[in-house]
């Protein structure tokens, strides 16, 4: 019994201190009241305290205030023997007060274009050092996914860039595997070399590339009359601010994404042919006196590629044979779009019998127009949409047994195509061309010479005849 009446008595006197603790606790947690404002009767009872004018000032300097500094009452407080300086101090802490209830109240004067594009030059350096540039090289690390190439696989290589402005640019990359491949583009010619072959970038993405290359931020601040600058607003992010510039020149439209703290520039779009372009910049550092990303993604309808730049150089010295034109470039380069790639098995007769039969479907359909590669029959398609290639085989009982190798293309130049070759060993220079990808090509006399892939992974140019042409122009 006694023990269980300790226990009660302990609870209890817990209970009242944990009260008391509360109280003190609540008390103490009570907010301190807001000091009066000082008014013109707390000033004339301090002076008729025999408070010295340089502890009113004080007080007033450090206290909120509610004066009334009409003519009307400046002339009472006179009247009241209250010094000038002490007057002095009540007008100046009541313009000090409407002045930022005025800056509280006033709307942010939206960014003029100059404004958002000055900003953004002013992030990576000053004019006078933008201005002075003439040469900019980097070094990058960069993976890149492609939309045509299986889940989860991956690309890696390393890239050296150089651009010498205003008009040339150099980028060159070798994968891990060892293959390498450079384009250079210049004014007058623009080509893309893998050491197996040179070929010239196709006119329509070469005019591509030369527009997109005045869209670099050093090249606008070194010609900044012929962009238009035309602002598209703030937006509110968790970030913070982002303002939106839309830049025009040639025919071609640019919008940025600009930190609104910082200047940076977060983001910049385009369209292409192809579709949207959308580069993505982070990870601002130093290099060389400028402020520039070290940090860049680029998403297309192509895929993804991220870029990891490992330095920069300023106004390096560089080779001038870079940007010499090569003695074997060709003149007439397109660029083909893979739609559709059939491989299939054919064989021949010692009598010239074939075993194997394609067509273009397209809507209404196919109609009889007899072409041929070697012993394959085609058909072509009258002019319509959804165009598909049909390639058919029968009969195994092979004499000469070889592979059919029929691609529909588009073409740079308006064009669509159905090419072909015929692989007869291993290591033929026919190889199919993957749907979906992007490669280069020469015009012949017959077809293409397209720049791609044997069995083995070894770059090589691949003849390819052209067996129909539809026109899409």
């Amino acid at each position: 019994m006694v023990r269980g009446r300790v226990a009660v008595v302990l609870m209890m006197m817990a209970s009242m201190v944990g009260l008391a603790g509360g109280q003190q606790s609540s008390q103490a947690s009570q907010p301190a009241a807001h000091p009066r404002p000082l008014t013109n009767a707390d000033v004339v009872q301090m002076v008729r305290a025999g408070f010295s004018a340089h502890t009113i000032e004080l007080e007033i300097k450090n206290s909120p205030s509610k004066f009334d500094t009409s003519p009307r009452a400046l002339i009472r407080l006179k009247r009241e023997r209250v010094r000038e300086a002490i007057l002095d101090a009540m007008v100046r802490a009541s313009h000090a007060k409407s002045a930022a209830a005025a800056s509280a109240t006033a709307e942010v004067k939206p960014l003029t274009g100059q404004e958002m594009i000055a900003k953004a030059l002013d992030a990576i350096g000053p004019p006078t050092k933008l201005i002075a540039i003439h040469t900019l090289r980097w070094t990058a690390s960069a993976t890149q996914n492609a939309v045509s190439a299986q889940p989860g696989a991956t690309t890696r290589f390393v890239e050296e860039g150089v651009r010498q402005y205003p008009g040339l640019a150099y980028i060159g990359v070798e994968q891990a595997s060892g293959k390498w491949a450079k384009v250079v583009v210049t004014p007058e010619f623009a080509y893309r070399d893998t050491r197996a072959m040179t070929l010239a970038v196709p006119t329509t993405r070469v005019e591509q590339y030369r527009e997109e290359m005045k869209f670099d931020p050093i090249y606008i601040a070194q010609h900044m009359t012929n962009f238009i600058f035309t602002p598209l607003g703030t937006e509110k992010t968790k970030s913070g601010a982002v303002d939106v510039l839309r830049i025009s020149a040639g025919g071609m439209n640019y919008v940025w994404r600009i930190d609104g703290k910082t200047g940076d520039l977060i983001e910049a779009k385009h369209e292409v042919p192809s579709g949207e372009v959308t580069v993505e910049y982070s990870d601002y550092q130093k290099a060389d006196g400028l402020t520039l990303p070290f940090g860049r993604r680029t998403i297309t309808s192509d895929g993804t590629t991220e870029l990891r730049i490992d330095g920069y150089q300023v106004n390096p010295d560089v080779d001038g044979a870079m940007f010499l034109q090569p003695s074997s470039l060709s003149s007439a380069a397109e660029s083909l779009k893979v739609l559709a790639s059939e491989s299939i098995p054919v064989s021949q007769g010692l009598d010239g019998w074939n075993s194997a039969n394609c067509q273009l479907s397209a809507s209404p359909g196919p109609t009889n127009f007899p072409n041929t590669l070697d012993d394959v029959a085609f058909t072509q398609a009258q002019p319509g949409k959804n165009m598909k290639l049909l390639c058919n085989s029968w009969e195994q009982s092979t004499i000469i047994p070889r592979t059919l190798n029929a691609m529909l293309v588009v073409s740079s130049d308006g064009n669509a195509y159905v090419i072909g070759c015929q692989k007869t060993w291993h290591f033929s220079k026919c190889t199919p061309l993957d749907q979906g990808k992007m490669f280069h090509g020469s015009r012949t006399a017959d077809g293409f010479d397209v720049d791609g892939f044997n069995v083995d992974g070894k770059e090589v140019q691949g003849h390819y005849k052209i067996l129909m042409t539809k026109a899409l122009k």
